[in-house]
């Protein structure tokens, strides 16, 4: 049984981690890829005629970010909660097989639901900004992409709440071990950067010029999100529930094989970033 004031104290923590994680991983992006402080944010927030435009802008942010955490999550909630009936339809014993697809299945749930909101966000940031002076440095495929981490993000943080609050919980009533603490550090340093970078590279494909490249470049990408994504998921769900490797070493296995898909998502993020520059 954990005590008001403890699970008081795991509440606080389980919002100030990604808020945490969240603006880390922002000052790193705004950092590392200059465009997107030199223009993309300039364009944004306009301060010449637009001022008025520039403010609420501003002040719209945050009601964006909630909307995208809101809808993709809660989209993707449905989608999921359907395939799970499905599975269970034709596995009601729900065996460590069907455990492991409903675990993977978050990969195209969740990236598809993600890049449904980070169109529509996209959208609207173009709308906004036809009436605005051109700027030749301008890239809407980085734009795109930009746009992508945002949802991604938004996402992330709003699943890290979650996520969060139940491992604290716990590791309140168990204690501490590697089990608990390990999902912990894993979502606090990575759970908004994951589906950031994810959804990132799912919405590379929306910038470009022609609408059969918007449609061929996305449905790529998003391909490529999918299978990062339900690999991230399904190489933990087959270590745990098909091996039964459900200790420190099977956790560290998990872990490094996790690490090497970030990694490669990341090499993927940041080449198609490269070379999009036009």
């Amino acid at each position: 049984m954990v005590g008001p004031f403890l699970g008081m104290f795991y509440g606080i923590l389980s919002v100030m981690l990604p808020v945490l994680s969240l603006t880390a991983w922002t000052l790193i992006f705004i950092l590392f890829f200059p465009y997107s402080r030199e223009v993309f944010l300039k364009m944004v927030f306009h301060r010449g005629t637009m001022g008025a435009l520039r403010y609420i802008m501003i002040g719209l942010t945050p009601i964006v970010f909630f909307f995208s955490s809101i809808t993709s999550a809660g989209l993707s909630v449905l989608g999921e909660a359907v395939f799970m009936g499905i599975i269970y339809i034709f596995d009601s014993s729900m065996s460590p097989v069907s455990q492991m697809l409903s675990l993977m299945s978050a990969g195209p749930i969740e990236e598809s639901m993600k890049l449904a909101v980070a169109v529509l966000v996209y959208i609207t940031i173009q709308i906004l900004w036809r009436s605005k002076p051109k700027d030749p440095r301008r890239d809407r495929v980085r734009e795109g992409m930009i746009t992508g981490c945002f949802v991604g993000a938004s996402f992330g943080f709003f699943e890290s709440l979650l996520y969060l609050f139940s491992n604290f919980m716990t590791l309140a009533t168990d204690g501490p071990s590697f089990g608990s603490v390990d999902p912990i550090l894993w979502r606090f340093i990575l759970g908004v950067m994951i589906h950031a970078l994810y959804t990132g590279i799912a919405s590379a494909g929306l910038g470009r010029r022609t609408i059969t490249g918007k449609v061929l470049i996305t449905a790529a990408f998003l391909t490529v999100s999918v299978v990062l994504h339900a690999l991230n998921n399904g190489i933990q769900g087959f270590i745990v529930l098909i091996l039964e490797m459900d200790n420190v070493l099977g956790w560290l296995i998990s872990d490094i094989a996790q690490g090497l898909l970030i990694l490669i998502g990341m090499v993927i993020f940041i080449v198609t970033w490269k070379v999009s520059h036009r």
